[in-house]
């Protein structure tokens, strides 16, 4: 198995590792504000779009690093790598330059995706 599908794998497990963290923490954090309970379903199934979606392109990209055409491995390592860089961004700048371990964990998830990007054929 050559890196780059490595690369790929570890994106993926990365980015469901840190959907589990959101949904978590999140979940905590929303718990100890205090809000009507229709206001409470709303925000947190809002909130929770973010968890799935990370979720979904972690699965989508452990399944790039096996897949043999390029033009899809890209385009799936092209959204996800949006998906997770611009919260990781985000993050970065909402904390005042601060790392967290989410935003820092995306930009990790982010990192191996474009690495793993170009698969050769070993």
């Amino acid at each position: 198995m050559n890196l780059q599908k490595q690369a790929l794998r570890m994106a993926g497990a990365t980015a469901i590792a840190t959907a589990g963290y959101h949904a978590f923490e999140g979940d905590r954090t929303l718990r100890a504000i205090k809000m009507s309970e229709d206001d409470m379903s709303y925000v947190t199934s809002t909130f929770q779009l973010g968890t799935m979606g990370w979720l979904a392109g972690g699965v989508l990209l452990i399944g790039a690093a096996s897949m043999a055409d390029q033009k899809a491995r890209n385009w799936i390592v092209g959204v996800t790598a949006a998906l997770y860089g611009l919260p990781a961004v985000g993050t970065f700048t909402l904390t005042g330059g601060r790392p967290s371990i989410g935003g820092t964990l995306l930009a990790i998830a982010t990192g191996l995706a474009l690495f793993g990007r170009k698969v050769s054929n070993a």
